[in-house]
């Protein structure tokens, strides 16, 4: 492959080894696909952990920040697993889900992921206030503000974390 992240890496392999027949698909290359879901769901696991010491998210923030356990290393360690956990099952689940739904057809994929962003979009302009446009003074308009959702859907893509929290 021609990229070292991990994400696109996932992805790629992914549609690959769905595309096979169960014989030609070797314990190498579904290894392979593993290490790149555990590898971002670490990542997000870590940042989680940074964003939830800091001392200014904890003051901006303090519905969301402040969860993980600082008093224990043990139970630290634990949240920290879960997180790992739930990131790289639900990371694995839509990259099996998206590479089979391609499989059978390229169209209903496409489908699928238009449908998946039209539902971000209307729940962020709820979860905002009704507010459906981003608002920088250096790059007002449309067409600015379906390039930011289009970025926020592909990170909640490759981090859902810190999304459905």
């Amino acid at each position: 492959m021609l990229t070292c992240n991990a994400r696109p890496q996932a992805a790629a392999q992914t549609f690959l080894v769905a595309q096979l027949d169960s014989d030609d698909q070797s314990w190498v290359m579904v290894a392979s696909i593993v290490g790149c879901i555990v590898s971002i769901a670490y990542l997000v696991a870590t940042t989680e952990l940074d964003l939830d010491k800091s001392l200014q998210f904890g003051t901006n923030y303090p519905m969301v920040h402040g969860y993980i356990p600082t008093e224990s290393a043990v139970r630290e360690a634990l949240v920290l697993l879960g997180i790992v956990l739930f990131v790289g099952g639900v990371l694995g689940a839509k990259l099996i889900a998206l590479a089979t739904l391609a499989g059978a057809s390229a169209w209903a994929a496409v489908a699928w992921c238009s449908t998946e962003v039209s539902v971000l979009f209307v729940l962020r302009y709820f979860a905002e206030g009704r507010i459906w446009r981003f608002h920088l003074r250096s790059i007002p308009g449309l067409v600015p503000t379906l390039i930011m959702h289009a970025q926020l859907y592909l990170g909640m893509l490759a981090a859902p974390f810190p999304f459905m929290r």
